[in-house]
């Protein structure tokens, strides 16, 4: 207890009862903010705006710390400092601000101050503390593999990961990576997952999320390594990434050219095809078969089940046939036009020029 607002005179005293394991420090720092000036707890009267689930030092009173208020445990609210500095104010303008004063050290600092170079930790260990406040059979609980265990049976850990893995809602510490890891949330809840040395080749694997409703392999596969220029793609998806970067993948994507796919489109015109950059990539394999095999002309044209399989001379093809992305044709691209109106479209020498790619089918 103690009296409000009366520091600087000879009322300026507070009591304290010691219940053991450091806790009066809490109730010592909530009963200098009375002294000092503070008559509303948080969450009442002129400080009914600072919520006293906060946990503050001025709350009316002290909950367990946790994650959620260890901010604030150890601070005055903004309400409780502004009643402070409102009594500070009015001391100034009396004349009765003891705290600008200079005093003389009283004797008894000079015995306490070599003491506080000691923590308190450093003389009753956790231990010691929660025998002081729970009972004599009680200690810091450790866990691990989901039990409870007395510190020196449990394996040595990092001191910010003392718990077990809780994972945040929709994730999974089984998926713990490098670059998962790497998020603070992800590496909070997860530390244990987290707490170990990523080999060089985990380091760069990808993840089990999915971009545009594709794993990071079908992805890569289907848009190609351009897809990796995307900084999330390279981040999320390292290892298939890497693979398309340095060729040790070499896979057709899904994708239609023509409405061809890449072993159609490939087979009907031509090795030559795989000069342009963009078929090079998405159609790998297929450019990589007719490089290989290069035709040189027309040997058969066969079926296999649904599949027709064409070989043709690769000088059907010029070596750089694109269409020009810069034109519109009645507002649509090359693509576009020459699908509505077919080879009539192609027909005419400059919409040949300028749609060599979209017309190669008609030549």
């Amino acid at each position: 207890t103690s009296y409000l607002s009366d520091i600087c005179t000879f009322r300026s005293v507070s009591l304290v009862v010691d219940h053991g394991a450091y806790t009066p420090c809490g109730i010592a720092a909530h009963e200098l903010g009375h002294n000092l000036g503070v008559r509303d707890h948080d969450g009442s009267g002129i400080a009914k705006n600072c919520p006293a689930s906060k946990n503050c030092i001025m709350s009316p009173s002290s909950a367990l710390i946790d994650q959620t208020n260890l901010e604030h445990s150890f601070q005055f609210s903004e309400c409780s400092i502004d009643q402070i500095e409102k009594l500070l104010r009015a001391k100034d303008a009396d004349h009765t601000n003891c705290l600008t004063k200079p005093r003389r050290v009283p004797q008894i600092h000079m015995f306490i101050k070599p003491l506080l170079a000691t923590m308190p930790g450093e003389v009753t260990d956790v231990h010691a503390q929660c025998r002081e406040l729970y009972g004599e059979k009680s200690f810091m609980c450790w866990c691990y593999l989901g039990k409870c265990v007395y510190d020196e049976k449990a394996p040595s850990g990092i001191d910010d990961c003392p718990y077990p893995d809780l994972p945040p809602p929709g994730a999974n510490c089984n998926d713990a990576r490098a670059i998962t890891c790497k998020n603070p949330l992800f590496r909070n809840k997860c530390c244990q997952s987290c707490n170990k040395d990523f080999s060089k080749e985990k380091v760069c694997e990808d993840t089990s999320i999915k971009i545009n409703g594709l794993l990071c392999k079908d992805l890569v596969s289907t848009y190609g390594q351009h897809s990796c220029s995307a900084g999330e793609v390279e981040q999320y998806c390292c290892k298939s990434c890497q693979d398309a970067l340095s060729g040790n993948t070499c896979e057709d994507s899904s994708i239609r050219i023509n409405d061809l796919g890449c072993q159609e489109f490939i087979l009907r015109y031509g090795a030559q095809a795989c000069a342009t950059e963009n078929i090079r990539t998405y159609c790998c394999s297929s450019c990589q078969s007719a490089t290989q095999s290069s035709p040189s002309s027309v040997k058969s044209i066969r079926k296999t089940g649904s599949i027709t399989v064409i070989q043709v001379s690769s000088s059907s093809l010029k070596s750089s046939c694109e269409d020009n992305a810069m034109i519109r044709i009645s507002g649509m691209d090359c693509s576009g036009y020459v699908s509505l109106y077919l080879d009539q479209a192609c027909r005419q020498p400059t919409i040949r020029q300028h749609c060599c790619g979209s017309c190669l089918p008609y030549d």
